[in-house]
């Protein structure tokens, strides 16, 4: 091999080697990257669940009080003239 060849077969060797780290550098951090997504939510979800539970728990109590009015309510005899006042108002 000439001089000049041996050079540039060197300089590819270099530059290659060169991409090659920083094509590792880049998946590594990449990898750190998605785990601090994925761990920042699965950290806010552990904080926020007494929260979280305390709201299901406190949906869970007003559902039923609407179910409760709703059998109230369906208790209830309204009253002929009452009702034709409100189908008047609605504009049944």
């Amino acid at each position: 091999m000439d001089k000049e060849t041996r050079e540039l077969i060197e300089e590819n060797n270099k530059m290659l080697r060169s991409m090659q780290s920083h094509q590792r550098w880049s998946s590594f951090f990449r990898v750190i990257y998605w785990i601090f997504i994925i761990g920042s939510f699965v950290g806010t979800y552990y904080y926020f669940k007494p929260v979280i539970d305390a709201f299901g728990s406190s949906f869970g109590e007003i559902q039923k009080s609407i179910d409760g009015l709703k059998k109230a309510t369906g208790a209830l005899k309204i009253p002929p003239e009452l009702e034709e006042a409100l189908n008047k108002i609605r504009g049944n």
